[in-house]
Parts: structure tokens; sequence; C-alpha cells
């Protein structure tokens, strides 16, 4: 069976068909009842345009449930949508911390803005940061510093590693004075262990934090984000946007989410997340796959027993019985002999172990 490796490659085409998706960062397959009714009761005012008022409440609304000024926030159409917006701030050059989620560099290299990979060596923690982005920046000795953008996930897509923003941003701004940082923290709300960047996207006019409500709440069709910036910097993302930036579905769905959702019940999902993910890791070990990087995110990146070869197979062979598994050769410094698995229930990772189980005793003789 032969594979591409498309640039702009997301776990929704290894999940593409499959009955068990481990592929796919996103809860679950659909919204709780609770949402989908309330999404449900929206469908009969879709003959009317989205209101902007509402659109103007709604904003407030997720803003006091950040704790975050609402002149500060910007409601989108998914965190890409944000991502696709840097380019309104003419940034002078990009930095993408890697391993690490493609968007904001395909859609920045899109735009021609002059991009730098900064890929960091095992095992992707925050120490490593300032050695790699220093060398970066000196290997680059072309890039207009006047106003970069540096980009990094909290946590890390596929590393699952979390940053101190505090400390982050202090790096960021010895190494490369005038650098705008993006925090992607679209697992923060249900990552453990983890800070937020949105009390200084509240308070520096040089952080931009984006949000999202996909992952936690299986709304990846529906797309929810929320970017978090100074006025400096929202008034050019905002000129680009049309007339009516966000359905009548989209803000039901933020006004359902602040009103029903409270810091406590994050907390208790994140607690549920981290027994699956630890059940996920000692179920995998008996294969000798194990965790790569110490993760806080709902997912876990695991390092292979086998070479690039045999990896590829085993993921080919798993999809053909239905089990989707993303690949990660299309993060920059990773390779076939690396997967990421999202952190599913007991009874689906039983199912994956024993269709694993059944592939390895079909492996051709070395």
């Amino acid at each position: 069976m032969h594979e591409t490796t498309p640039r702009r490659h997301h776990g929704d085409t290894d999940a593409l068909g499959a009955r068990l998706d481990f592929a796919v960062n996103v809860r679950a397959s659909a919204p709780g009842p609770e949402l989908l009714a309330a999404l449900t009761q929206e469908l009969h005012t879709l003959g009317s345009y989205p209101n902007a008022q509402r659109n103007h409440a709604a904003h407030q609304l997720i803003a006091n449930w950040l704790s975050v000024p609402a002149e500060r926030t910007m409601l989108t159409a998914g965190a890409a949508e944000g991502f696709s917006l840097l380019g309104a701030l003419n940034p002078t050059h990009a930095f993408i911390i890697h391993p690490g989620f493609s968007e904001p560099e395909d859609t920045l290299a899109d735009q021609q803005v002059p991009l730098t990979k900064v890929v960091l060596p095992a095992p992707y923690t925050q120490n490593l940061l300032h050695d790699s982005l220093t060398q970066a920046v000196h290997t680059t000795p072309t890039a207009n510093l006047s106003r970069p953008l540096v980009i990094i996930g909290n946590p890390a897509n596929p590393t699952g590693c979390t940053v101190d923003p505090t400390t982050l941003v202090d790096t960021i701004t010895r190494i490369i004075p005038h650098a705008i940082t993006v925090i992607d923290e679209a697992f923060a709300d249900v990552a453990t262990t983890i800070t937020t960047a949105l009390p200084l996207a509240a308070t520096r006019n040089d952080v931009v934090v984006l949000r999202s409500l996909t992952k936690t709440f299986a709304l990846a069709g529906l797309r929810c984000g929320i970017l978090i910036a100074d006025t400096t910097l929202l008034a050019p993302m905002a000129a680009r946007r049309p007339h009516w930036p966000l359905s009548s579905l989209q803000l039901a769905a933020f006004e359902w989410v602040a009103h029903h959702h409270t810091a406590n019940d994050f907390h208790h999902i994140a607690t549920e997340i981290a027994t699956q993910r630890d059940y996920l890791i000692n179920a995998l070990a008996p294969f000798d796959i194990h965790p790569a990087t110490h993760s806080h995110a709902p997912y876990v990146l695991l390092k292979l027993p086998w070479d690039a070869t045999t990896a590829r197979h085993i993921r080919i062979a798993m999809k053909q019985r239905g089990v989707a598994i993303r690949r990660c050769d299309t993060f920059p410094g990773l390779d076939e002999t690396w997967w990421r698995l999202a952190v599913r229930p007991q009874d689906s990772v039983d199912d994956f172990c024993h269709q694993l189980a059944a592939c390895l005793t079909q492996l051709p003789a070395a």
C-alpha cells in the first residue's frame, strides 16, 4: 500500500473510515447530549444572519469565562483561523518550534512569511529551547528580526510537553527582543500540571494565546477557537475577517460552554484523562512500546521497537483492521518509528492491543 506525505497532514486523514480512532485528538466522536441539544435547538434560527449584538455578548461571555479582558478576546472559526490571521501582523519572520502542530507553519508559508523550523532534540522539553532557538537565529543571519513570531504549543503536539509561559517569554525576548510569542493552548483545558499563558496575553503586547473548544467538546466539525492578544494585535487581524465571522451554531456552542463548564469540570476531565493515559501506557509496555516524553496532554508520543518499514507495515495493517494511528513522520524531528496515540477509554485500549497483537503475529518473516 503506497502512502504519500502531504504537507498538510493531520490526524483526520489517518482516521478516515476507521472504526477505532486513536489518531485524532478529539475527546469523543460527538458532542455530549446537553451541548448537542443546545445546537439542535439553534437550527431553527439558521434562516437569519448571525446577530452582531449576540456576537459581542458571546465575546464578553467567553472573556469572563477565561478571566481576560473582552477587548483582547476574539472568537474564531477554530484555532486554525487564528493562525491564518497572524499574517495580518506583517511578521518579518516566523520561528516554529518543533516537533509541533504544522498548521501555523503551513498557513504562514502560504502568506510568504519567511520561516525557520526550530527542531528541539529529545526529550523536547523547555530547557532545550534556549540553545535551539539561539542556534536557529545564528544560522539564519538574513532573518529580519524587527517583528518576528515565535510559535510553540503548550502542551506541544505531539509530545505533550508543557512550558512555563513566563520563563518561555523571558527566554524568547532575551534571544529575539522584538518577538511576538504565540502559544497554542488547544489542549490546555484538560492538560495536567500546566500553567496557562492567558494572564500574559491579558496584560502584555507581545504574547498571543490560542484556545480551542474542539478537542474537549468534540466540535471539530463546527470550528470554535479563541484568540487572546493585545488590542494593537487584534485590530489588524479583525480587519481581515468577513462581516459575519461566526455562525449562529458557533455562537451557541460558545455560549453553552461558558454557561455550563467551570474550572472544576475541567479538572475532573483532566483527572479522568490522566487515568486513561496511564492505562494506555501500561497496556502498551508488554509490546515494548514506551512513551518518548512525559505527556501532560490527552495523547502520548510513543517510541516504537521496530524499524520504519516494519512500523509502517503494522500501522497500515492496523488501519485495515479499522484502527487509526497517527503517523509521526510528518512532524519535523520525528519519523515512522514514532506513533502518537490519543488517550481513549479502557475498552478501546483493550481493543487496540488485541488488534496489535494479531497484526504482530502476521508480520512477514525477517
